[in-house]
């Protein structure tokens, strides 16, 4: 299967959402899957490379990123899905308009292909600016709820969140913990003879 990956930060620096991104990514990797991930490029590394069995595309911005507006994603999705015909893809991170830039970008390329949205939301506004701007982001982020097939949340305190601020029924929302070990603890038991 091809699936391609949304990351509005540096996949391979560390980080809470970079480590989700490319943990998943390497996981499926392994799995036989081929994975690509869609990101901007704030440190002007190469704009393709191979990382721990993935691809990577970054794309460099027009002008200076704000807030992840990168008009340079929603330009080359066109590109990028004709070179990779991707099976599914999967948007990480409501709070940037990267997001939703790529989402729009891939429902007005291709309405079928199926959008999976993890949103990684931040609960609180502390900053100046997100108290006062961030009812006018919601206003069009909260597309990326509607152009989506399936919303992954890591609990279900997110879960309820996403439910109740964004209208979303809490079945369409799957909860996927971060930190899952797919190692069978009953194997390493018997492995050990304990």
């Amino acid at each position: 299967m091809k699936i391609l990956m949304t990351n509005y930060m540096e996949t391979t620096y560390p980080g809470g959402i970079s480590k989700v991104i490319k943990e998943t990514c390497e996981g499926l990797s392994k799995n036989g899957h081929d994975v690509m991930v869609l990101q901007p490029n704030p440190y002007n590394l190469p704009p393709e490379e191979s990382y721990e069995g993935f691809n990577i595309i970054r794309v460099k911005p027009v002008l200076k990123e704000v807030y992840g507006f990168n008009v340079n994603a929603y330009l080359c999705i066109k590109r990028i899905l004709n070179n990779f015909p991707a099976d599914v893809i999967h948007i990480h991170g409501y709070q940037t308009l990267f997001s939703l830039l790529v989402s729009r970008a891939i429902k007005s390329y291709d309405k079928d292909i199926p959008l999976i949205f993890s949103p990684h939301t931040d609960i609180y506004r502390t900053t100046l600016a997100g108290k006062y701007f961030w009812p006018i982001y919601n206003y069009f982020g909260k597309s990326n709820f509607s152009d989506s097939d399936y919303i992954i949340s890591p609990s279900h305190f997110e879960a309820q969140f996403i439910a109740k601020n964004y209208q979303i029924d809490e079945d369409n929302i799957s909860i996927i913990p971060h930190g899952v070990n797919l190692i069978d603890p009953k194997k390493i038991v018997q492995k050990n003879g304990k």
